[in-house]
């Protein structure tokens, strides 16, 4: 009988080694949001105008590659859902933030805005890494006056 628990411990050790990297894969990446800083009012505004459902865009963070190319995303509150509520955290690109021109890089902003699709998907450098910031922040209520959001508008 030892000879069946030792061969049945093997099988599980390999199906455990199979297995576990598609866990690893799966699980949350660490984010260093010193590569984020907070989106600029006037592109958030503009982002939110470009909504195709109700609701409301919060902690939205920007990464800029070496190449200037800016990746914006937010996390979606939608209308009526309390502030604790995690929403879906929507991406877009832009070659320059002022310009008011922006594409979408996932599901979620194809989903629910109009911005037109961007010509590379979620996976482009610089696309996870501004979404990782904003999951840091998801499910939290919007601070009136984050110290990097007093610093960019000036309005705390």
């Amino acid at each position: 009988m030892a000879p069946q628990l030792s061969r049945r411990a093997l099988r599980a050790a390999a199906c455990l080694c199979l297995i576990a990297p598609a866990f690893v894969a799966c699980s949350s990446p660490s984010v260093d949001a010193g590569l984020c800083v907070p989106a600029k009012l006037t592109s958030v505004e503009t982002l939110q105008a470009g909504l195709t459902t109700d609701g409301t865009l919060r902690h939205a963070r920007v990464h800029q590659r070496d190449d200037d190319t800016v990746f914006l995303s937010a996390e979606l509150l939608p209308e009526g859902e309390d502030e604790d509520y995690d929403g879906d955290i929507l991406t877009w690109y832009t070659a320059d933030e002022d310009s008011g021109d922006f594409a979408s890089v996932d599901d979620n902003a194809r989903d629910d805005s109009m911005w037109p699709s961007a010509p590379f998907r979620v996976n482009e450098e610089g696309a996870m890494a501004s979404r990782g910031c904003v999951l840091t922040l998801r499910g939290e209520p919007e601070l009136a006056c984050e110290d990097e959001y007093e610093e960019l508008v000036g309005i705390c």
